[in-house]
Order: C-alpha cells, then sequence, then structure tokens
C-alpha cells in the first residue's frame, strides 16, 4: 500500500480505514510525505506519527519536494489533486482519476503501473523516517505451512530527532533499499552501517577559533555547531543521546567554548559553571585545546 502527499491529517474516517490492516504484517505500507523542513506538524503531525508507527510493517518516508499525491498499491490506485488532509476533503474542490493496473503488466503498461512504479522510484530515494519490519519464526514446515509471524522490530526512528532539530537538519545516507523487507525471528543481528562520527585525536594541539555569537560546539564530540544551549549535540551524537535520553549524563566539553568539561556538562548543563559567569566577557578569538 502507497499513501504519498505532502500534507497528512488524519481524521477517524482515514484512521479506521488503515485499522482494517492493522494485524497484517504481510503489507507494507509505504507512507510518503513532505514540505515544512522546520515546521513538521504542517506536513504530518506528532499524533499521526504515534498512530501509524503501531502498524507491523511500514515506512514512513521524507521527500523534500513533494508535490504529487496517489493513493493506491500494485493493483489500483488514485492519481489526484487531493493532499491525504481533512480539510482537503471538507473545503476544497479536487479531481482525481482511479485506474487499475493491467494484467499483462510486462507486454501492456497502464496508469497505475507507471504511477505505482514511479512512486516506489519515490520512496527509494526519499529519506527514511521510521522503518519497522516483521520477524517471522521458520521451521522445516515453513513451505508448507507458512511462516509464522511473531513480532515487528524498528529498525529506524528518527521522530525524536525530527522534533527537535527539524526536518531541514535530518541528513542521512541511507535509503529505503538498505532495510530488509522482514526479519527472521531470533536470527542473529547483523548491524547496520553507521554514519561515522568524527572523533577527538590525542594529538593535542593549540586552534584559534573565532569566537562569535553563532559559534558553538557539540559537548559530545566537540566539533563546531551552531550555539544554542537548549541543542548543544552534533546530529550523530543526539542519535546516541537519545537512546537513553539521560538528561544528567557526563559529557566532554562545553558548548559555549569548547574546552572539555571532564563530565562536568551534560545536556541539561551544557555549559561549564565558569563560562556560566564569564560568558559574557569572551570577545574576539579565544585559544581552544583540541
Amino acid at each position: 500500500m502507497m499513501l504519498v502527499s505532502p500534507f497528512i491529517r488524519l481524521d477517524k474516517h482515514f484512521r479506521d480505514l488503515l485499522l482494517r490492516h492493522e494485524k497484517e504484517p504481510r503489507l507494507h505500507i509505504k507512507v510518503v510525505f513532505g514540505k515544512n523542513e522546520d515546521r513538521l506538524n504542517k506536513s504530518l503531525s506528532k499524533d499521526d506519527f504515534e498512530f501509524l508507527t503501531q502498524f507491523p510493517n511500514i515506512s514512513i518516508i521524507y521527500v523534500p519536494n513533494l508535490h504529487g499525491k496517489y493513493y493506491g498499491n500494485e493493483n489500483a490506485g488514485v492519481l489526484t489533486s487531493i493532499n491525504l488532509h481533512d480539510h482537503s476533503f471538507e473545503n476544497n474542490i479536487e479531481f482525481g482519476v482511479y485506474a487499475e493496473a493491467s494484467i499483462l503488466p510486462k507486454i501492456q503498461s497502464s496508469t497505475n503501473n507507471e504511477a505505482w512504479n514511479y512512486c516506489i522510484q519515490i520512496t527509494e530515494l526519499g529519506i527514511p523516517v521510521f522503518i519497522k519490519r516483521p520477524s517471522y519464526q521458520k521451521s522445516f514446515l515453513s513451505a508448507l505451512l507458512g511462516k509464522n509471524y511473531v513480532r515487528s522490530e524498528v529498525l529506524l526512528d528518527n521522530i525524536k530527532m525530527l522534533e527537535n532539530f527539524g526536518l531541514s537538519k535530518m541528513v542521512t545516507n541511507r535509503n529505503l533499499l538498505e532495510f530488509p523487507e522482514e526479519l527472521e525471528f531470533k536470527a542473529p543481528k547483523v548491524a547496520m552501517p553507521q554514519k561515522e562520527m568524527p572523533l577527538k585525536t590525542k594529538n593535542y594541539k593549540s586552534s584559534i577559533i573565532n569566537k562569535d555569537n553563532s559559534t558553538g560546539y557539540c559537548i559530545r564530540t566537540g566539533i563546531i555547531i551552531p550555539r544554542n544551549p537548549e541543542k548543544p549535540f552534533c546530529y550523530e551524537a543526539f542519535k546516541e543521546w537519545s537512546e537513553y535520553s539521560n538528561l544528567n549524563y557526563h559529557e566532554k566539553f562545553c558548548h559555549f567554548t569548547g574546552e572539555k568539561s571532564y563530565g562536568k556538562t551534560s545536556y541539561q548543563r551544557p555549559i561549564l559553571n565558569d563560562n556560566y559567569r564569564n560568558k559574557n566577557q569572551y570577545t574576539g578569538n579565544i585559544v581552544r585545546w583540541t
């Protein structure tokens, strides 16, 4: 199933329709949305995110320049002007074209064949936000009786990161093709490749850092980021921290100066105490040891 719409807001009617598939792990639901890089709720609200994540086999994909709308599957679908948004259905005059797939797709195309295949390409080029896959237990009778669904596992969850940093700050080199279609229960887990995080070396040398009102430092890695005590992590460090979200976990650097804090900084307290008192005195350049 494919739901492609820049703006999504699900009322009770839409949710009831989707809930018919709540217990169908073999149905892969792909939700594609876009626009509003820094105002997530305008495109897909937190409530809708939470509703969609309950399905056993789902991919939520962000495509920044998405404008088209399509709702369907490989058998039939609707190409339309209407967003999957309750306001659009209640207030707008919209049009759409219903199309069915060709029974001989290899030798005869159809509108739905082309729309479905194009939307597949869009999902593969988009940015994964949430990925959840079913896990099956296999046995020697699986060929006869079919696979036994056990549970679903979340393979990617960037929702918290989006709430804190916004869509425009989310950068990933992973795409939908990197995630398996299903999992084998109790199978050894293979770690997904992760984006490398810049690490501090043990070769200490002085460097001149321009101290202006826009420069800050990640309190875990020490790399330069925009100064904002409410967001004292770089993207990769925040993903690591958000697994436990410990507000008082001891970090390594001061967000204001970049100097080593030796565990005296945290998400709750990202600036060293002395720098809280003296932060208005910093002007020009200072020497930071790295």
